[in-house]
């Protein structure tokens, strides 16, 4: 493939991976945004999208849309999230991204059709065990918060398929992340982490896997065992070499060490072995 191609079909695969939502179609749902308007209509309000709209507390009236399938406060500094929340019993889609969270109530999880939960942008330290009773999760953004252990509710998510803690506190990964086989997408930059376990390895579905700005030292061999992954993101670590275990990957489609200090034999090394593996140095 001509290098232009290449670096064309890097940068489109690049955005299709980088974005906070996970590609699917939405829904075609009765959208409401403002507080007043769905007030007068509590039984149509299937989205409320109030972001940005200067509330400073959980809106109450969320109560009576029993309808209710997205709710979007984002943007809002509400600062905390009631026990009752846990009641949206239809809701599938949950946005407090930006909201100044510090902490979830205990009864956080109990959202038996959630399927996306974004807290981006918030002060969180923990998550609540309930959040793991969230059956039908799959996709968790929990970039930019101040975690600096691994959310043990997270294990006990089985439908989980995309999960987001980049700018974190993290210095490691627990060997109970070994247990959630179902993950397709794993992203951990800008956090603490120097190495990693070898219970990821398990992680057979993965396809994404970002690792950027850790203070990552080496890559281990059973990164071969990662059979679906297509995309490895060590930009700004400290990997100079990736094991020969990296041919294993039949479908890994790049690999970016940019900022890295790789040295130019073992560049030479790695498009060798892998002609149809775009890298970036």
């Amino acid at each position: 493939m001509p290098m232009k191609h290449r670096v064309a079909t890097f940068f489109v695969a690049a955005l299709a991976v980088a974005g906070c939502v996970p590609q699917a179609a939405p829904e075609r749902l009765v959208k409401f945004t403002s507080l007043d308007s769905a007030r007068g209509r509590p039984g149509e309000v299937e989205w409320l999208c109030v972001d940005n709209a200067g509330l400073v507390e959980w809106p109450a009236d969320i109560a009576s849309f029993v309808n209710l399938r997205r709710v979007t406060l984002r943007r809002n500094a509400i600062g905390s999230v009631p026990a009752a929340a846990g009641g949206m019993a239809k809701v599938t889609e949950l946005d407090l991204g930006e909201t100044g969270l510090q902490a979830l109530p205990d009864g956080f999880g109990a959202l038996p059709e959630l399927r996306s939960l974004y807290l981006d942008g918030n002060a969180l330290t923990a998550l609540p065990a309930s959040l793991g009773g969230a059956g039908r999760l799959q996709y968790v953004n929990l970039d930019r918060n101040q975690l600096s252990l691994w959310p043990e509710a997270l294990n006990a998510l089985g439908s989980l398929r995309w999960l987001r803690l980049n700018g974190n506190r993290l210095e490691s990964l627990p060997p109970a992340v070994g247990s959630m086989v179902g993950l397709k997408r794993l992203y951990l930059a800008d956090n603490r982490i120097s190495e990693l376990p070898p219970e990821l390895a398990g992680l057979v579905q993965l396809t994404d896997l970002v690792l950027s700005r850790n203070p990552l030292r080496a890559v281990p061999d059973w990164i071969g065992d990662l059979a679906s992954l297509e995309r490895l993101n060590l930009d700004e670590t400290q990997v100079v070499k990736l094991p020969d275990s990296i041919t294993r990957l039949a479908g890994l489609k790049w690999v970016r060490m940019d900022r890295n200090n790789v040295p130019e034999e073992e560049r030479a090394r790695l498009r060798a072995l892998m002609p149809d593996c775009f890298f970036v140095f």
